[in-house]
């Protein structure tokens, strides 16, 4: 059903598409569940139709993202005071500033 469109350097698939005579079943087959397996590919499909992004948007995007992680948040002091009240007994939480 999905077939690759395009291909990186390394021939990972960088791009899906569905085949011209399996367009009518996507969405059928969505809704009834898409194996593990094909998960991402049909994830990436899906976002990218809906976004109408191609690659070089992801890499705009990406970029965005790194740079946004760099920032502070206004949600920051909320989350201070929301971590240690609700999780703080997850491992990942236990120390501020920690792998969570």
């Amino acid at each position: 059903m999905l077939v690759p469109q395009r291909r990186q350097q390394g021939a990972n698939t960088d791009e899906w598409r569905i085949r011209p005579s399996k367009e009518s079943k996507f969405r059928e087959r969505t809704y009834k569940g898409i194996p593990d397996r094909w998960r991402r590919a049909a994830w990436d499909l899906m976002m990218s139709r809906m976004a109408g992004l191609r690659v070089d948007g992801y890499d705009r995007l990406t970029e965005e993202y790194r740079d946004s992680l760099e920032k502070p948040s206004s949600y920051d002091v909320q989350i201070d005071l929301d971590v240690p009240r609700t999780i703080s007994g997850h491992i990942m939480f236990r120390t501020r500033y920690g792998a969570g």
